[in-house]
């Protein structure tokens, strides 16, 4: 009985350990990675989104967005229903893929380039460029 509370308590905390974003993320990653694409039963537009199977809870299919805006709680055991579990991401954790983004972004401020924030993500601007400056 002391064996599996301590068991659910270090679970718990491993759990923890995972912001939703990166929970989200890294749901996103393995269904793109075992090719789950969508179906036209969703009940949301053919073109849009990015292509992955919606979040589908109790019947009710979920956009992406929405599905961002529950609680984690939900967010977690749905990654579970899926089949993305703690093993898979924990090793993304351990290769830091969640952080790539941002270690490109610090790294190109380092180098003296200029990062802007566009629709959709960021780009990388040359040394020396400037505001109204020609496309570079």
């Amino acid at each position: 009985m002391q064996e599996s509370k301590n068991e659910k308590q270090e679970m718990k905390k491993q759990y923890d350990a995972f912001k939703k974003s990166d929970l989200i993320k890294g749901l996103k990653k393995y269904l793109k990675e075992n090719k789950k694409t969508r179906t036209k039963v969703d009940g949301f537009g053919r073109r849009k989104g990015n292509g992955l199977q919606r979040p589908c809870i109790d019947g009710t299919y979920y956009s992406w967005n929405t599905f961002s805006s529950l609680p984690k709680d939900i967010v977690l055991v749905y990654c579970f229903m899926v089949g993305c579990d703690l093993a898979y991401l924990t090793d993304l954790k351990k290769r830091d893929w969640f952080n790539v983004n941002k270690r490109i972004r610090s790294k190109a401020v380092k180098d003296g380039k200029t990062v802007i924030a566009v629709p959709g993500g960021w780009t990388i601007k040359p040394v020396g460029w400037k505001m109204g400056d020609s496309n570079v």
